[in-house]
């Protein structure tokens, strides 16, 4: 084991190869484990003299010694053996990965935002179309009222109706503006 264990994963080389594979999985991520044993299973099991199986790229999580917290590790490794044909030792390389899962993570949460914002500018170009269209359907509700009470004296009892229809196309242009005000 290489002395920058230490850097890596907070022990020492002689704390490192002294720990036992129960000792190991407290430290790594209770998600992460079943993927982690099973590279361990699959690295003996497919393994020989002839083809070292090197297992892909595992990633995980290790919390880390000197400050207790999961540091993110991509691992590989492979077997060697004797002239026996005996596996003797695993070499294998450890990069601490967690500047790149936190670039991936911010990453994601900006795509997130990115499509929310979307969301919210199709909204706004809904609303002001159907703004748009509604004030048109309006203007020509609102100047066929106009001409039928041109046509009417202030006596005549559907004078009244259309004079209360102008005041809701009021109400309802008002509406209009409030959505066109909305989708800016």
């Amino acid at each position: 084991v290489s002395s920058n264990i230490k850097s890596i994963f907070g022990y020492s080389s002689e704390e490192f190869l002294a720990m036992d594979f129960n000792e190991a999985k407290k430290n790594i991520h209770s998600n992460d484990f079943q993927n982690y044993k099973q590279q361990f299973k699959d690295i003996i099991s497919k393994s020989t003299v002839d083809n070292n199986y090197i297992v892909p790229v595992v990633e995980y999580r290790w919390r880390h010694n000197k400050d207790g917290k999961y540091h993110w590790f991509s691992d590989t490794r492979s077997v060697v053996f004797d002239e026996h044909n005996l596996p003797t030792a695993i070499i294998g390389s450890v990069r601490d990965i967690s500047t790149i899962k936190d670039s991936e993570y911010k990453l994601r949460n900006t795509e997130n935002a990115l499509k929310k914002i979307q969301e919210l500018e199709n909204i706004g170009i809904l609303a002001g179309g159907l703004a748009h269209d509604f004030n048109n359907i309006l203007t020509g509700i609102f100047g066929n009222i106009s001409l039928a009470k041109m046509r009417l004296t202030e006596q005549d009892l559907a004078f009244n109706y259309l004079t209360k229809a102008e005041s809701s196309m009021d109400r309802a242009t008002r509406l209009t503006r409030q959505l066109l005000t909305f989708a800016k």
